[in-house]
């Protein structure tokens, strides 16, 4: 697994990539993981429009976090750390998954 490491987002963060991108949405469309080592946040962009979504990242899937958060890991200075808002972002996400009627998976692993 090739990585690459970018700070072209600002704000200090330490963006970690894979050469090439490994996943996919449900629909097929490829997106690139977007991972920084210092505060644990991923943002994933859907490479054939461009858009970016802030994202919790579970073993085989992500799921999409609201647009407020992703806005906010977009724009705000890297934390340097893990933060607990960080950690109850993903949590609403995890929530939403228990729930069977609010299937939001983002990406599955390609195949």
């Amino acid at each position: 697994m090739a990585c690459r490491t970018s700070n072209a987002a600002a704000n200090d963060h330490r963006w970690e990539e894979r050469a090439e991108p490994h996943l996919k949405l449900e629909s097929g469309e490829v997106v690139a993981q977007h991972y920084c080592s210092r505060c644990d946040r991923d943002i994933v962009t859907i490479l054939s429009w461009g858009k970016r979504h802030a994202a919790f990242a579970s073993i085989l899937c992500f799921y999409r976090l609201d647009d407020e958060v992703t806005a906010r890991w977009l724009n705000e200075p890297c934390p340097g750390r893990r933060t607990l808002n960080d950690d109850a972002d993903r949590k609403t996400a995890e929530s939403r998954q228990a729930a069977p009627q609010a299937k939001r998976r983002l990406i599955s692993k390609a195949d």
